[in-house]
This record gives structure tokens, C-alpha cells and sequence, in this order.
């Protein structure tokens, strides 16, 4: 692995997808959606990506990482399908709760209502009682997220945080 992406992720989807992960509950594959159907090209399998929460002050959220995985490949799908397809793994209960989810992100960003969505599929997913502060580098224009690799020096103590806390049985 050279490269690693935190990507900027919706609470309620981390908080739903957290609990499954305690009631040993999660499938195998997880869906890290995004509005409309851009393509992910960041990874390549196998490579880690992590959750990192909003920055919200007033509630006490710092932007921490609280999580990752290891991403699986990338594909479009309708909503349907991909409740079809994953489920529980797209970080909610039942597929309306899914597409209410998604239309809030959709207004949030200003994304057209478009038919597909992006599905970055993940595996091994894991989740961290000790979170981990955002990048130092982390800019407030970043809405989707950021790209590092094990060159730089932000990217390595990121990877050597998220190493001590990996479950040890990948």
C-alpha cells in the first residue's frame, strides 16, 4: 500500500454503520456513497480508506478519523440497486431511510437529482474506540476529501496512527 484517502463522512451514516460493527452485524461489503455518479479512481484495491466526521464546533465534533476500510473498486448503481446489492452495508436500516440520507446530502451539495449514484465499495471495514485528530493539513474547503501517500509526512503518521489501532486479524 503507497496511498491512502480520508474521505469526509456522513454522521448518521458512521454512527449506524459503528453500531452494526459492535452487534458484529456488518456485511462483508460496504458502500461509502456519494451523491451523483462521479468516479473514484484515488485507490487502488486494497488500499485503506478512512472515515473522517464533519467539523462541527458547536457540538464538539473535531473532524476526527473514526474509521476506514479497505476499498474494494468503484461502481454506479441506481439507489435501488444498490439497496439490492449491499443493503445494511449503505450505512442505513432501510432503504427509505437510505434515500432520505442521500437527498439531504444531494441539497446539502447541490448535486442534480441524478438516477446513479457513486458506490465506493469497501471491505474489512473497522471502526476506532481512540479517534484520531483531523490532518493537520485539512482545509475547510475540503468537502469530499484528500489523498495522501506513505511519502509524505503527513500521510505516514496518519498510516503509523491508524496502524496501531487496526484489528490484528487482517
Amino acid at each position: 500500500m503507497t496511498k491512502l484517502y480520508v474521505g469526509v463522512t456522513d454522521t448518521n451514516w458512521f454512527l449506524y454503520l459503528k453500531e452494526q460493527y459492535k452487534k458484529h452485524d456488518l456485511p462483508m461489503y460496504i458502500n461509502f456513497w456519494t451523491p451523483g455518479s462521479t468516479s473514484f479512481k484515488v485507490l487502488e484495491a486494497g488500499e485503506l480508506f478512512l472515515f473522517k466526521l464533519h467539523k462541527k464546533k458547536n457540538s464538539g465534533v473535531n473532524g476526527e478519523v473514526v474509521g476506514g476500510g479497505y476499498f474494494s473498486h468503484f461502481e454506479r448503481l441506481t439507489m435501488s440497486d444498490a439497496w439490492k446489492k449491499y443493503g445494511i452495508g449503505n450505512g442505513a436500516a432501510t432503504f427509505d431511510e437510505m434515500c432520505a440520507s442521500l437527498k439531504r446530502v444531494k441539497e446539502k451539495n447541490n448535486v442534480k437529482n441524478e438516477e446513479t449514484i457513486g458506490c465506493i465499495i469497501l471491505k474489512d471495514v473497522f471502526f476506532f474506540d481512540k479517534l484520531i485528530e483531523e490532518p493537520s493539513d485539512w482545509k475547510k474547503s475540503i468537502v469530499r476529501g484528500k489523498s495522501y501517500t506513505l511519502e509524505d509526512d503527513i500521510g505516514k503518521e496518519l498510516y503509523l496512527q491508524v496502524n496501531k489501532q487496526l484489528p490484528k486479524t487482517r
